[in-house]
């Protein structure tokens, strides 16, 4: 089955923007989501579950995607170069909502007051499991470490996120 996000003839996302060549949908997403990143960065979110990734997501992606901040409906293999080539086994698209609830508890449970080293090691599994997930078609990377910072922010530990800002090529992999 051919992937429904792509065009018919090519493999380029389907985007708003009706660009057709891989490179110029890569420019365009990076100018686009320089600025984008810095609007996520600017919200105040209180709550961090399933809604608010998504909403994340949305912020980024909203002027290129038409599905920004909905879940994938498909099943996806992304050939990881870190990984020698292999795909990460990436959650089936009817376990998503699932699996980003029990991690939403996850995070619900999370305290300020807990020593911060703790957090730490708590937000790094996090990430994981939402990247495992890996609930949206495109913009995972970018999403989750949006979340994860905001999220670490709101317990009050800082992170510093302009490197991601400035490096956003380093968070994203084309293949």
């Amino acid at each position: 089955m051919r992937d429904p996000y792509l065009y018919s003839d090519i493999d380029v996302l389907r985007n708003l923007k009706k660009i057709r060549t891989s490179d110029e949908l890569r420019q365009a997403e990076g100018e686009i989501t320089r600025y984008t990143l810095t609007l996520v960065y600017s919200q105040s979110f209180t709550v961090f579950n399933t809604e608010t990734l998504c909403e994340i997501h949305r912020i980024i992606f909203d002027e290129l995607f038409e599905w920004a901040g909905k879940f994938r409906t498909i099943s996806l293999i992304k050939h990881e170069e870190v990984l020698g080539g292999d795909s990460v086994q990436y959650s089936h698209p009817k376990h998503i909502k699932k699996e980003l609830s029990d991690i939403s508890k996850e995070i619900a449970k999370l305290k300020k007051s807990e020593p911060k080293t703790n957090l730490l090691f708590k937000l790094v599994r996090i990430a994981a499991k939402i990247w495992q997930t890996h609930p949206f078609r495109d913009g995972n990377t970018r999403t989750i470490i949006s979340f994860i910072v905001l999220l670490a922010s709101h317990l009050n530990i800082e992170l510093e996120y302009s490197l991601f800002e400035e490096h956003a090529a380093y968070v994203r992999n084309d293949k």
